[in-house]
């Protein structure tokens, strides 16, 4: 694992109540960041429909489809998650 020596795969946190956080090393997926232009919002979720066949989230969320996931990352502009 390309990660072994900065993460320790597993759950982390308080012992005595649910995990904290847990880390997983992801392999083979794309992700790319998409930001509309000044004034191309309604272009972008648009042309982000026709693609993934769904909108892009608007709101702190993540929307999936079979092969794809659109995450929320500030107003305008989402991440794209795909299996590479």
């Amino acid at each position: 694992m390309p990660l072994e020596h900065a993460l320790v795969v597993g759950a982390h946190g308080a012992r005595d109540v649910a995990p904290g956080i847990s880390l997983t090393e992801a392999r083979n997926f794309d992700l790319i960041q998409v930001m509309a232009r000044r004034g191309k919002q309604a272009e972008l979720a648009n042309a982000a429909k026709a693609r993934f066949g769904m909108a892009a989230p608007d709101a702190p969320k993540a929307v999936s489809a079979s092969d794809v996931t659109l995450i929320w990352s500030g107003p305008d502009q989402f991440l794209v998650l795909s299996k590479g």
